[in-house]
């Protein structure tokens, strides 16, 4: 950092705090900018950062005005996939929409705030889902971006191999086909079901499993059914 402001800083580990002090006066509305050499060991969490909802807060204690811990309006995202989807499809053309149970079509559509290498892997966690083999072939829209995809029938974990590298902030689309035996569960697949994840471990940005953002219900109620109670005659509710 630059020593014309900041002569030194602490970090509390307890806490995770790190504490800049000033050595000399900083204008208010002054732009300062303050960099940490990797050198001092600084680490991004295991679990990466997020563009939002971070925990990352910043506070002071100056005599002009202290500031209590407030939230970062930005920072960048690290080992992380701020899109994630799952849609599905019936399996005949026949069948308007997917049924819990059924054969079904698995769309998947991810951006990743980091690269993918080639090789490295990223996993779907479908729990409850079934497929009748161990190697299934996974299907892309513009170019060969995946190999084919090893399936475990006990973790119910898919992973899948890219066959080119994938730039960061990019919409990727895949596609298993009906043809593998894919069945959806037989209890449906709530709206926004948490229990759907993604993970990699790829080196730029491992992500530990992470529920999807967007999932679409199969065999499921919406956001409508509501339960409502109301009171007869005196308006005053009475226990029957």
């Amino acid at each position: 950092f630059s020593a014309s402001v900041f002569d030194n800083a602490q970090w509390r580990a307890a806490s995770s705090e790190l504490t800049f002090t000033a050595n000399d006066t900083i204008p208010a509305l002054s732009r300062v900018s303050v960099s940490v050499a990797a050198s001092n060991n600084i680490r991004v969490p295991p679990t990466g950062t997020r563009s939002r909802n971070t925990g990352v807060r910043v506070s002071s204690n100056a005599v002009s005005g202290r500031v209590v811990p407030t939230d970062v309006q930005a920072v960048q995202a690290v080992g992380y996939f701020m899109h994630s989807q799952f849609n599905f499809a019936p399996f005949f053309d026949t069948q308007p929409l997917p049924k819990a149970g059924n054969l079904s079509v698995l769309d998947f559509e991810f951006r990743a705030e980091m690269k993918l290498l080639f090789n490295e892997s990223i996993v779907l966690h479908l729990p409850d889902f079934s497929l009748p083999r161990g190697a299934v072939d996974i299907y892309w829209r513009d170019t060969r971006v995946f190999g084919p995809g090893a399936w475990s029938q006990a973790a119910h974990e898919l992973t899948i191999y890219m066959r080119v590298d994938i730039l960061p902030n990019t919409l990727t689309q895949l596609r298993l086909q009906a043809l593998t035996g894919l069945t959806l569960p037989f209890l449906g697949v709530r709206n926004n079901f948490a229990g759907l994840k993604v993970s990699t471990k790829c080196v730029d940005g491992p992500v530990p499993p992470t529920s999807a953002m967007q999932v679409q219900p199969v065999g499921a109620f919406g956001l409508t059914p509501r339960l409502k109670y109301g009171v007869e005659g005196t308006g005053v509710g009475r226990i029957n």
